[in-house]
């Protein structure tokens, strides 16, 4: 699936459904790619790999919890932020070790891909859509 945008740019036409009016006044939409199929793919290699990584940082942060976070008067507790079934329900059974070698290691595969998409950037000479010109700070006040 690609992102596709308008565009005044004659690179791949499309032809506009019957009965369909542009907003710009066109007779035809243009449409161009967005996003390169790379940046897609780093994206989304990206998404799980930042997921597990939220999770053992979850797991290394409360691998030692005193329940300090309730809300009591007295004796009787009336909140627990994080109760013991959360605990269960997401595997953050007090494993400090564990939680720090997923950490670790999905922080290792994640700057593979960091430093992959970094070289892809520089081989590629995409880098240089990356940098802003002249104009881009003043096209970005335009309302």
């Amino acid at each position: 699936m690609t992102d596709l945008t308008t565009s005044d740019e004659p690179e791949a036409a499309l032809p506009p459904p019957p009965g369909d009016n542009d907003a710009v006044g066109s007779p035809a939409r243009m449409a161009r790619l967005k996003h390169t199929t790379a940046a897609r793919w780093m994206h989304w290699i990206n998404f799980p790999l930042l997921t597990i990584m939220i999770w053992s940082g979850m797991r290394i942060y409360w691998a030692d919890l005193q329940d300090p976070y309730r809300i009591s008067i007295g004796n009787n507790q009336l909140f627990e932020f994080w109760p013991g079934f959360v605990n269960e329900k997401l595997g953050l059974q007090q494993r400090l070790a564990r939680g720090m070698a997923f950490h670790f290691t999905f922080g290792w595969l994640f700057t593979i891909n960091g430093i992959a998409y970094g070289l892809y950037l520089w081989r590629s000479g995409e880098w240089r859509q990356l940098v802003p010109e002249r104009n881009t700070f003043r096209d970005s006040t335009k309302v």
